[in-house]
């Protein structure tokens, strides 16, 4: 059934019904999506070219925006326009069998044409061993579709595993002034992407434990998360719900960039806002820590950019220089998964002497 999204706005305690109507150019979506991606598409990814031109011989031959992701995969995000929702997901598809024939040295080539500098891909990725489109996965961008267009994008996507999704996005506009944008995913994005991680990762049954990329920056860093007993994650909303599904007793490795896997611990405390969390009833925040790390504190009372931290027993800790990496382990593009690659979960157990 088509997507349909209602908007109310309260005033005075009353329902005041915000009507959807038609943006006056989806050029501006667009530009917007390029802009903000990890906040429009909850994504992590970025932006590596905008009207990349492709070799087929059509009318529409030119991708309305192209991305990466963490682990290097190649993103087409394609907003509909005036075509028809069939058009629209024929082209896109027609999209993905040209990225296909792409070498990672020609993904680069296009990215050069919109970054300027190659190398803001190099220090995207999650790890400098990642090989780019190995993979590559689809977003149809529209304010809606019809029924069977819709039935199309999921057959392709459960049948046959390909990695396709549509957002849909609604314009608003308050007869009082303002304009609203609303958002919602054909298919829970993150139910999709947990089925096409395990079969990425070859397994149909997930283990007891998780993967979380500590993710080095803005005032976070392996040796305070390490010293300190705690792993975060912020900059945008989602963060903060992949933080809140943690539960105390959950097994974590800890994966650092550049170094591998560097850490085995079990979840201690529920996420809290990185500000009220405590270590050894003191507030993190009153340590005297290195002046690298004061950025954790950042947007402390901003809900979407804040960081959330979870409590962490450390049963075992390395330093990066000594983190356990061997070719074809698991890495993630987001920040935190389940771990289902029983090579990955082998060496581990074995390197961090897990007992069963």
């Amino acid at each position: 059934m088509a997507q349909k999204t209602e908007l109310w706005k309260v005033e005075n305690e009353e329902l005041i019904a915000v009507p959807v109507t038609v943006l006056d150019k989806e050029r501006r979506l667009q530009e917007w999506l390029a802009k903000n991606p990890a906040k429009l598409l909850d994504m992590d990814i970025l932006i590596i070219g905008k009207e990349v031109t492709t070799t087929l011989k059509n009318q529409n031959n030119r991708i309305d925006l192209l991305a990466i992701d963490k682990s290097g995969d190649v993103l087409i995000i394609e907003v509909k326009r005036d075509r028809t929702p069939r058009e629209v997901v024929a082209q896109a598809l027609d999209y993905a069998s040209w990225i296909d024939t792409l070498s990672a040295t020609q993904i680069r080539e296009i990215s050069q044409k919109y970054l300027g500098d190659v190398s803001k891909i190099d220090n995207f990725l999650a790890d400098s061993n990642i090989t780019l489109n190995t993979n590559h996965k689809i977003v149809i961008v529209a304010a809606q579709l019809d029924d069977a267009s819709e039935r199309i994008v999921q057959y392709l996507a459960n049948k046959y595993s390909l990695n396709i999704n549509v957002v849909f996005f609604n314009f608003h506009k308050y007869d009082k002034g303002g304009e609203y944008l609303s958002k919602s995913w054909l298919t829970d994005f993150e139910e999709q992407q947990e089925k096409i991680e395990i079969q990425k990762q070859g397994a149909e049954i997930a283990t007891e434990y998780h993967f979380f990329n500590v993710g080095e920056g803005g005032g976070r860093t392996w040796e305070v998360c390490k010293e300190y007993g705690f792993l975060s994650a912020g900059g945008a909303l989602r963060f903060k719900n992949f933080m809140q599904n943690f539960e105390v007793g959950n097994k974590i490795f800890a994966y650092v960039k550049g170094g591998g896997y560097v850490g085995y611990g079990t979840v201690t405390a529920k996420a809290v806002r990185i500000k009220d969390f405590n270590v050894n009833g003191q507030l993190l925040a009153t340590y005297d820590l290195p002046e690298e790390n004061k950025g954790l504190f950042r947007n402390s009372d901003n809900d979407e950019s804040v960081d959330y931290a979870i409590g962490i027993e450390w049963h075992k800790t390395l330093e990066k220089k000594e983190g356990i990496w061997e070719k074809n382990m698991f890495v993630h593009r987001q920040t935190t998964c389940r771990l289902f690659n029983k090579m990955t979960v082998d060496i581990l157990e074995k390197k961090f002497g897990i007992k069963k």
